[in-house]
């Protein structure tokens, strides 16, 4: 349509010109329209992905946590009982704790900045 408008402009003995310019422009208004919500389409799907990998990152640490906790009990429970506790073991578990404790407070609050709309618990 294009085409036949740039070569007709200066030659249009039947007026049609201005009809396909005119269904010219609306075809590229309904593209642009298309293309569009097409965007924003993926950037709702995209932000939901990304809502969804925070909740995963903030449970999945908060499970390794409670995991490392019981590490903590268990060897210290096997120090009570043998004398002995492995303090490596203790302190990797405690690595992982603290680790979770400093990160999952950020992850949250980029996660509510994003529209996450879940309580911090219920991300676990």
């Amino acid at each position: 349509m294009a085409k036949f408008v740039a070569d007709y402009k200066d030659v249009d003995p039947e007026s049609r010109v201005s009809e396909v310019k005119q269904r010219l422009e609306t075809e590229q208004r309904r593209q642009k329209e298309v293309a569009d919500a097409a965007a924003k389409n993926k950037a709702r799907a995209e932000l939901k992905a990304k809502l969804t990998e925070y909740e995963f990152q903030i449970g999945w640490c908060e499970r390794r946590a409670v995991g490392a906790r019981e590490v903590i009990a268990r060897e210290e429970e096997i120090g009570r009982i043998s004398g002995f506790g492995n303090k490596k073991i203790m302190r990797e578990a405690g690595k992982q704790i603290v680790s979770c404790s400093r990160n999952n407070p950020q992850l949250y609050a980029d996660y509510k900045r994003l529209g996450g709309g879940k309580a911090y618990k219920d991300t676990q």
